[in-house]
């Protein structure tokens, strides 16, 4: 994983656990450049749903959605491990598409578009 896509509170796993980044993390990551110490966690139905995001069906399709501002959601497919985000403005169709492997990618998408951090609840 390039650090340089990981920021303060992204989850990363390191072979023994899961954990939440710290900046003592990211420092010793640039210091030693230790592909080991932090992996990406795939992004999974389970994480969605631990990040508050509703499992909806529609027309046959999974989908799982959350709400990030008035009449704004954050959408997500999950089909051949990775995810589309979507995002509907008044349900009037797509505004941004782009693909979403890990749970530090979507982390880092959340806050771009809210300022707020993707946190489990």
């Amino acid at each position: 994983m390039d650090v340089r896509e990981l920021r303060l509170g992204n989850y990363v796993d390191n072979n023994v656990e899961i954990f939440k980044l710290e900046a003592k993390d990211l420092i010793f990551l640039l210091a030693f450049d230790n592909e080991h110490y932090a992996n990406p966690i795939p992004l999974t139905e389970e994480w969605l749903l631990k990040f508050g995001f509703e499992k909806e069906i529609d027309c046959g399709s999974e989908y799982w959605t959350i709400q990030i501002g008035n009449n704004l959601h954050l959408t997500i497919s999950l089909e051949d491990n990775t995810a589309g985000i979507d995002l509907n403005w008044k349900s009037q169709g797509s505004l941004i598409w782009m693909m979403v492997k890990h749970i530090h990618t979507l982390q880092n998408v959340y806050y771009s578009l809210t300022g707020e951090e993707l946190e489990v609840k």
